[in-house]
């Protein structure tokens, strides 16, 4: 009978454990392993208000998935992860919380079907759009030659969703993958950057075999909205924060209840470089990889 109890209590230690566990890991769902990672310095300009953000990306290739991330995403996922797994104990200087995540857009592109889900939360909001992604028209009948990470790399160049990239990718690394959605190139893409010098990814370390898989988030499971709705949802959330926009004019609802309305001229610059309207923030940083 004693032994029983004993038995019973030890059942019951396990399942609440295991609960507690699944409780950790939180909205994220693993998928698969990634057999290579990249991680991309990621430097971006708002060239009408003057600002810069610089933070680190990463690439998770593994065999039927693709994510491209902020790396401090991937560093809270794999925080959740080791957790889960009884590897790690997270004290209150390394919780999730405590990482500060510039960018929470997450790409995550079905290797056998070619479609990207893309999810972006923006405060409350939450963007979630499918993407089937066709492979760029890649010039690549250049002669020029880079060094990035000790490797030599070719050029190419293409125009993508309202963009000319130039992209050097390195033959020797047998990947046709790269940052973001930039793929189909006879190597892997280590760097990359846009005609307007306004984005540029550069690499700061290639790795295989992450202990951390690939995860898909609980919200990529609601209903999608089309990628034109989105990209306007998303220039909207961040150049106009509690604001619904009506042509030129601007309805402000803040957190407390109050309601600011005026007319707005996005072609005058110094209404754009404004940090403060009326008390208000007026916009947050605002720089997309895809314009159309």
């Amino acid at each position: 009978m004693k032994r029983l109890l004993i038995w019973t209590l030890m059942l019951a230690c396990g399942m609440s454990l295991q609960a507690q566990r699944e409780k950790l890991l939180g909205d994220l769902v693993p998928l698969e392993n990634s057999d290579l990672e990249v991680v991309y310095e990621f430097t971006r300009i708002d060239h009408k208000r003057k600002r810069i953000e610089n933070f680190q990306t990463i690439l998770q290739v593994g065999n039927k998935y693709q994510r491209f991330s902020d790396k401090a995403v991937y560093d809270k996922d794999s925080i959740l992860w080791m957790n889960y797994k009884g590897l790690y104990v997270v004290d209150k200087e390394h919780a999730p919380h405590a990482i500060k995540v510039t960018d929470n857009s997450i790409f995550l592109r079905n290797l056998e079907t070619n479609l990207y889900e893309n999810f972006n939360r923006l405060d409350s909001k939450t963007l979630y759009w499918r993407d089937s992604l066709a492979t760029q028209d890649w010039k690549t009948n250049y002669t020029e030659t880079e060094v990035y990470y000790g490797y030599e790399c070719r050029k190419a160049t293409c125009t993508f969703r309202g963009r000319k990239w130039t992209a050097w990718y390195a033959p020797e690394l047998p990947y046709e993958y790269g940052p973001w959605k930039l793929n189909g190139l006879p190597g892997l893409i280590l760097c990359a950057y846009e005609s307007e010098h306004a984005i540029a990814f550069v690499p700061i370390q290639i790795r295989t075999r992450s202990a951390c898989p690939i995860f898909l988030p609980k919200d990529l499971q609601k209903k999608a909205i089309s990628r034109q709705s989105a990209l306007k949802k998303e220039r909207t959330l961040l150049l106009h924060p509690f604001a619904i926009a009506y042509g030129t004019q601007i309805i402000w609802f803040l957190p407390n209840g109050m309601r600011v309305e005026f007319s707005v001229n996005e072609n005058d610059p110094e209404w754009m470089q404004r940090e403060f309207l009326h008390g208000i923030p007026r916009h947050k940083f605002y720089c997309p990889l895809e314009i159309i």
